[in-house]
């Protein structure tokens, strides 16, 4: 069941339902011994708080960060027999237990300006989808949709395919190293990603993003679009992010 979120023991558990879906697509498993254990010992409410908080730890050490795996192998078994062990417990000492996972908040910043995720692999392809659906939600007016059932599309501002009508605010290295940016990629009702944006130049697509649904993307209004303008959006991006994967410990 922690490995499949259609397992019937979620059928009436749509939040954790959620994280298990979740986990599967970020490709970490070594918090499942402790999720075994904590399905064992604590209550629903507290399972809920430390399987969303995998999901943020997750996200920021393996995801955004891409930090080694044997760290998580042993912090996570350690928490697991400690927990075993304890006669009363709740999530909040099993997240103390977690705590050196914990990629913090500028680190996390410093990592989330530099990612990139490249479309064409269908792993990273959710993953941008789940990354941007969540910014949507905290971007001021944003939204909440879900990224599994929205019928929205990742958009490429500056096109994926390089049409000579980009040539001149990127060259070809620019192009290769900002294209699969963050700060590139926003979302886009199908109908105006394959019609009215496509590959077109700029100030087409711009006019087209303000049509859109979706807040995030209807906030690029910049006059041009060049290798800064990605950095900027995307150190923004990166703030909102900080605030969204977030656990109080």
């Amino acid at each position: 069941a922690l490995g499949n979120p259609d397992d019937e023991i979620w059928n009436t558990d749509k939040e954790n339902r959620s994280a298990i879906s979740i986990l599967r697509a970020f490709k970490v498993i070594q918090w499942k011994p402790l999720a075994m254990v904590a399905l064992s010992k604590l209550n629903n409410a507290e399972i809920t708080r430390l399987l969303q908080s995998i999901v943020v730890i997750s996200y920021r050490y393996s995801v955004i960060s891409k930090m080694q795996t044997n760290e998580l192998e042993k912090t996570y078994s350690k928490a697991a027999i400690n927990l075993y062990n304890q006669d009363s417990s709740n999530s909040t000492a099993i997240l103390n237990d977690l705590k050196p996972l914990y990629v913090n908040d500028e680190e996390f910043r410093n990592y989330f300006s530099l990612k990139q995720f490249n479309t064409n692999n269908s792993i990273d392809k959710k993953l941008v989808r789940y990354t941007l659906y969540k910014l949507e939600g905290q971007e001021n007016g944003g939204s909440f949709y879900d990224f599994e059932t929205d019928s929205g599309t990742i958009e490429h501002i500056l096109p994926e395919s390089y049409p000579e009508t980009w040539h001149a605010e990127f060259n070809e290295d620019e192009f290769a190293r900002n294209v699969f940016m963050l700060g590139n990629l926003t979302l886009l009702e199908a109908s105006k990603n394959n019609k009215e944006a496509a590959d077109n130049v700029f100030e087409v697509k711009k006019s087209v993003y303000l049509t859109s649904k979706f807040i995030l993307t209807k906030k690029i209004i910049d006059h041009q679009w060049t290798p800064q303008n990605i950095k900027s959006r995307q150190a923004h991006l990166a703030k909102l992010a900080t605030s969204i994967w977030k656990i109080q410990f």
